[in-house]
């Protein structure tokens, strides 16, 4: 499977409720139902499946660690990991 924030388009610093409403907007777009893609469809599900479950979640998140710089307020994310993010 590839990057689940990537596919919800979201950072992978997002809140359980922005992450909820990027899987509404993308099913809205692509359910099957409303002529849109089935397999796009099955991998925004499989990628809500693991963003919304919290012990799924951290359990990405570990196995993808990321480092990075701060620069000002901001940290910018290098992937350390193959496939990174």
């Amino acid at each position: 499977m590839s990057d689940p924030y990537a596919i919800l388009e979201v950072n992978p610093r997002a809140s359980a409720g922005v992450i909820k409403a990027a899987y509404q907007a993308l099913m809205k777009e692509h359910h099957p139902d409303h002529k849109g893609d089935t397999d796009l469809a099955k991998q925004i599900n499989a990628a809500y499946e693991i963003l919304s479950n919290a012990k799924k979640r951290a359990a990405y998140d570990g196995s993808n660690k990321v480092t990075g710089t701060i620069i000002g307020n901001y940290k910018v994310l290098e992937p350390i990991a193959d496939g990174g993010f």
